[in-house]
């Protein structure tokens, strides 16, 4: 399997932001209850996501030097 270029990184990257903005506004309080459980894997997701976004960064730099 071929490994993922840059600009399908970027675009993986950017839909996992835009989906996890929307999941963020969705657990709002003003339309649902304060879930525990919810609030955790939420927590959990952007963990992740940033741990991607900051290797995605590491790999552009080292590409540029």
């Amino acid at each position: 399997m071929a490994s993922e270029t840059r600009r399908e990184a970027h675009r993986r990257l950017q839909k996992r932001t835009i989906e996890l903005a929307h999941e963020h506004q969705e657990l709002s309080l003003d339309r649902t209850r304060f879930n525990q459980t919810d609030h955790d894997e939420h927590s959990a997701d952007l963990r992740k996501h940033s741990a991607d976004l900051k290797k995605h960064g590491e790999r552009l730099n080292e590409a540029g030097k």
